[in-house]
């Protein structure tokens, strides 16, 4: 059958060398959520990461015989483990497949050296990828149940879980908001900024939340304050940038941030965007797509690990909302 037997071995051995490279980067590091967070590339299995406290005080009055300060730092691990997922695909390459590959070239202004036939049918693929490691972020849980067969959100714990399970482990503080809508967003959400430590206050929060709580948020906002500045703020950080709006309270060094991987809910999580941890690892050489020719069908396959980690899990530091907490219980 005419365009069925269309891909060369050349064309195959192009994608899997810098062009397969470059999508597989854009799915790990392409959505929202993953230029908010710091990032570790290359955790294959597990990664272990030291965190620093001061807990005791350090300046003391003057005194010829007091010794040195013993055990100043204490030294705490957080364990950043990834779970190996895989992606298979199958395509029947026929006429029309290429008609609308060559249709798209035309309307994109493109040429097939700008964009192969493989990576337009992965490109929706791979936009889909995309989403699901957005969602699996924030909201994942991980199930004991359908072993061999789970999706990403199945496998792993996303922040919201983490968040959870801290706070009942008392390592994160709940704020009682009750629900959130475009009456009350406004003092729901100052409500988490009251409850941080001193600290997290004068380095500023980050107060991540669905669009929905956002724009309840900013329609709150302007029947406050009609002239409100709801202009989106860019906070860059090391490893990370953020865009939110700041709070009328704290100083402007506290934002509401929305985040497309929150859902429709009305859950808040605020920290800090260092203490949030996102594992991968695109440059092994499983990570690479396997393009496979066989009959009529073209299989692409690739396996990758991905895991997320809240390296700051302490009480005032780590926050979140009842409805988070009502949420993740039911889940």
């Amino acid at each position: 059958m005419e365009g069925v037997n269309i891909m060369s071995e050349e064309l195959v051995q192009e994608f899997l060398t810098e062009k397969g490279r470059e999508v597989i980067k854009k799915m790990f590091y392409g959505f929202v959520s993953a230029g908010m967070v710091r990032k570790f590339d290359g955790v294959t299995d597990k990664l272990d990461l030291a965190e620093e406290d001061v807990t005791v005080d350090l300046i003391k009055e003057w005194n010829a015989v007091l010794g040195f300060t013993e055990d100043a730092i204490e030294v705490r691990k957080v364990r950043l483990e990834v779970a190996e997922m895989k992606t298979e695909l199958k395509f029947v390459i026929k006429a029309e497949k290429v008609r609308a590959y060559k249709t798209y070239l035309k309307g994109a202004g493109l040429v097939s050296d700008d964009l192969s036939l493989i990576e337009y049918l992965l490109m929706t693929p791979q936009e889909k990828r995309m989403e699901e490691l957005e969602d699996a972020m924030w909201l994942a849980k991980e199930k004991s149940d359908g072993v061999g067969s789970r999706v990403l959100r199945d496998r792993v714990n996303g922040y919201a879980t983490i968040a959870y399970n801290a706070s009942l482990a008392g390592d994160a503080t709940v704020v009682t908001t009750g629900s959130i809508d475009n009456t009350n967003a406004v003092t729901k959400v100052q409500l988490m900024y009251k409850a941080a430590h001193k600290t997290m206050k004068t380095k500023g929060i980050h107060i991540y939340c669905s669009y929905t709580t956002f724009d309840n948020y900013l329609e709150n906002l302007l029947t406050l304050h009609a002239s409100a500045d709801t202009q989106l703020q860019e906070i860059k950080g090391v490893g990370y940038t953020l865009q939110g709006i700041p709070l009328r309270i704290g100083g402007k060094r506290s934002f509401l941030i929305p985040v497309p991987g929150m859902g429709d809910d009305d859950m808040l999580i605020a920290t800090r965007a260092e203490f949030l941890a996102y594992g991968f690892d695109y440059e092994n050489e499983s990570g690479e797509w396997d393009i496979q020719k066989h009959g009529w069908e073209t299989w692409a396959l690739n396996a990758f690990p991905v895991g997320f980690q809240i390296l700051l899990k302490k009480a005032k530091f780590l926050l979140i909302n009842d409805r988070l907490v009502t949420l993740m219980a039911a889940a």
